[in-house]
């Protein structure tokens, strides 16, 4: 059974189910891009020019449009890999709160990206108990 994980929105109780490994390929590669766009502001669209100046406000602009953005990008991202909070999108948008919808964002990469899990493997030698094929 894939794992579970409760979360509230708009004063509703939602079950985020992790994604099926080759789903999960996908959502991981869309949050890559996402991540990639954020690197991207100090990175080739702000060349350095001898007008500092200009250099360092096209960079706040950037960085400004980004965080705007931020929210609207989360959300979508939430909805693609919780299609049962989707189907209640709109109900959501209009009673819940960005905060409460980043908490749940957060369930879904921390499902979707197991790093804990990774690194506990390898401080532990990767010494886990053995799987029975019985």
């Amino acid at each position: 059974m894939a794992k579970q994980e409760n979360v509230t929105l708009a004063g509703k109780a939602f079950t985020i189910i992790a994604l099926p490994p080759r789903k999960a390929d996908i959502w991981r590669e869309k949050v890559r891009g996402k991540l990639a766009q954020l690197n991207g502001v100090t990175g080739d669209k702000v060349a350095v020019t001898a007008d500092k100046t200009e250099a360092a406000s096209k960079m706040f602009d950037n960085i400004f449009d980004l965080a705007c953005a931020a929210p609207n990008e989360i959300r979508d991202l939430l909805f693609e890999y919780a299609p049962e909070i989707a189907k209640q999108k709109e109900f959501i948008l209009d009673n819940g709160d960005d905060e409460e919808l980043i908490d749940a964002f957060v369930v879904c990469a921390k499902m979707a990206f197991p790093f804990g899990k990774l690194i506990s493997l390898v401080r532990n030698g990767f010494n886990t108990p053995q799987i029975s094929t019985n």
